[in-house]
């Protein structure tokens, strides 16, 4: 007996809900006091719920299939096997009684029911039904045929109750559970046939008792299934009755006797499953996707009506992988094998041909729906029309390279526009060097203090603007660089940079710590000139009466899974300490704005692009850098540059 898998409401980018959903069944219909089963067409069980197992001690694998059968009594097991595959073979509803071996090793009666189940358009899914234990009552009844005795109370089955009508009087005899199941005070007598039929709905009555009429002329016990609105309160509750005639030495029937089983609940559940998989159907049949559900090898149990329209019917068998484009077929068929072995969701992309032999683009993505054992049993799916998307990715791919060229050919115009135009600025700063480097070699003595003074401020601006035209041409050069790494010897590119600021760092008497340090890796111009800058502005920046410190510590940053800032790379940690005048600890990002000053130039010189050019240069090499400061107590520069 098997469960045909319950049908979870199945939306785009909502694929573990339906996991979720199905889990939920699972235990509603655990809940169910009787064992629940579901087969497929083929009469393999697919599912049966906890209580089954519980019940008989199997473990699932032995029960699934035609295991069930293994706990079955050995002179019931042919029997039972028999109705079973005929009532399935039919596609009817059946009913077995047989003994069922509890899992102490006590054989029990129980009633075995089962019905056929058809999907919407009418094709056969499988069976359908419960398993009862009728111990108690089948004991009851053998002792009454055996005995001719009246039968007495109820059976000890919590939600069955018993009853004996006296064919000739009429005179109805229920067990107190049985009038209380019904409606009526316990402790009421004098119950007759008609306090019985009343309650039963209109609808359903005629075939109840005609089920009884039946057995009065086959002598079968019979078997009716009903709904009644209990005497005292109007709650509906679903009934099973079985009963048999006992007849005198005549032939004439004396007793009917029976039991009645409470199946409400079991009534419910199946009606749950059923309005479920309704839900499901009519969502996925309003989806636009193709939504399909499989068995865990990939057998399509359910296709929405999306797949007729753009497979067409004849596809329902061949199915969607001869539909795929011929570039598409093997990768797409590895990505179901893969998703499939490794039991995961899984999607890809693949180009599909609809009906008029156009190939349009699909997203097909897949959720396992599991059991309780986490093994998965079957798959939910859909493929999702993405062609317009892939079009417009397609033509913003072709936009943006369009976009990349004519960037890089406005970036070329904008660096030869900057040669070109500090080439022209360059040539009258340096015009008037020259004429103020003669006036006050010729005429210094001649012109009066307040004109040398003039000279000297005219000298000292010149000398700005020359830095200025030199820093903008070094910071527009860094994008037209070449990032070829090599492998760069620190200690060595420190001493050129010390050989090179040799004036200032004699004039100023700084000093200089560090040792052992690690070898780097760049473009050697570009990580000469970061550190000519940051060296520089140490040198620069410090009050006349201090001497200047600066601190060089290296160390190694290996590459950590759990950082996701470190793009899988290792790093080399380079920490500049100086004890200079330091900067306010909220200008940290400020500072590396091109042309920001935190100083006047009249204390101190600089054009603004220093830390700028720094802060692109290391960037360019894909690393980072920031800066700690205390006002009057020194700034701190981390550079961290890959490995």
């Amino acid at each position: 007996m098997s469960d045909s898998g319950e049908k979870k409401t199945m939306r785009e980018g909502a694929q573990q809900s339906a996991v979720d959903d199905k889990s939920n069944f699972g235990h509603l219909i655990d809940a169910i006091p009787a064992i629940v089963w579901i087969t497929d067409p083929s009469g393999d069980c697919t599912y049966l719920n906890q209580n089954w197992y519980e019940f008989t001690g199997q473990q699932e694998h032995e029960a699934l299939g035609y295991g069930w059968l293994d706990a079955t009594h050995p002179e019931d097991k042919q029997m039972s096997a028999d109705i079973f595959l005929a009532a399935n073979a039919a596609r009817k509803s059946f009913r077995i009684i047989y003994r069922l071996k509890r899992q102490d090793g006590q054989y029990r009666w129980c009633a075995d029911t089962g019905r056929p189940k058809f999907n919407a358009t009418g094709e056969y899914e499988g069976m359908i039904g419960t398993v009862v234990d009728i111990h108690e009552e089948r004991m009851a009844a053998e002792k009454l045929r055996n005995t001719s005795a009246h039968l007495q109370l109820a059976t000890s089955a919590s939600n069955a109750g018993t009853w004996e009508l006296d064919v000739k009087t009429q005179t109805l005899t229920w067990s107190e559970y049985h009038k209380k199941m019904w409606g009526y005070d316990p402790a009421m007598q004098n119950l007759v046939y008609e306090d019985w039929h009343r309650v039963i709905f209109p609808e359903d009555r005629d075939e109840a008792f005609n089920r009884v009429a039946q057995a009065l002329q086959t002598r079968e016990q019979y078997e009716a299934v009903y709904r009644i609105k209990r005497a005292n309160d109007g709650v509906v509750r679903w009934m099973k009755s079985l009963g048999r005639y006992d007849y005198a030495a005549n032939g004439d029937p004396l007793i009917l006797t029976g039991i009645t089983i409470d199946i409400t609940e079991e009534r419910n559940a199946i009606e749950s499953i059923r309005q479920k998989e309704q839900k499901f159907r009519l969502l996925a049949e309003n989806l636009p996707q193709i939504v399909w559900v499989s068995d865990f090898f990939g057998n399509h149990e359910y296709r929405s009506s999306r797949w007729v329209e753009y497979f067409g019917s004849d596809d329902l068998e061949t199915g969607w992988i001869s539909r795929c484009h011929p570039q598409d077929r093997d990768r797409a068929e590895s990505e179901w094998n893969r998703g499939k072995d490794e039991q995961r969701s899984f999607q890809f992309e693949v180009r599909i041909k609809d009906l008029h032999d156009t190939y349009r683009w699909h997203r097909s993505v897949a959720e396992p729906i599991t059991d309780d054992q986490g093994k998965v049993v079957k798959w939910v799916g859909a493929f999702i029309d993405i062609h317009d998307m892939k079009t417009l990715e397609d033509q913003l791919n072709t936009l943006v390279a369009k976009r990349t060229f004519e960037l890089a050919r406005s970036n070329e115009d904008l660096q030869q526009f900057a040669h070109v135009a500090s080439h022209d600025l360059k040539e009258p700063v340096r015009k008037v060097k020259t004429f103020v480097d003669r006036l006050l070699h010729d005429f210094k003595d001649e012109l009066p203090e307040k004109a040398v003074s003039y000279l000297d401020r005219i000298d000292r601006a010149s000398n700005r603007m020359q830095a200025m035209i030199n820093g903008v041409l070094d910071f527009a050069r860094i994008d037209s660089s070449r990032i070829e790494n090599e492998r760069i010897d620190f200690e060595d590119l420190l001493s050129k940079i010390k050989e090179d600021l040799e004036l200032l760092i004699v004039e100023s008497k700084a000093h200089f710590t560090y040792r052992d340090l690690l070898p780097l890796t760049g473009t050697p111009i570009l990580i000469y000139q970061l550190f000519y800058n940051l060296i520089s502005n140490s040198l620069k920046f410090v009050t006349p009466e201090v001497t200047p410190v600066i601190n060089i510590t290296t160390e190694r940053i290996p590459y950590s899974p759990a950082s996701d800032s470190s793009g899988g790379k290792s790093f080399i940690r380079i920490t500049l300490n100086d004890n200079g005048i330091g900067f306010p600890a909220g200008h940290s990002e400020e500072i590396f704005k091109t042309f920001v000053r935190l100083h006047s130039r009249d204390r101190y010189e600089g054009t603004g692009l220093g830390l700028a050019l720094c802060r692109k240069i290391v960037d360019r090499h894909g690393g980072t850098i920031r800066a700690e400061g205390v006002e009057g107590k020194g700034a701190k520069f981390i550079i961290d540059l890959p490995e």
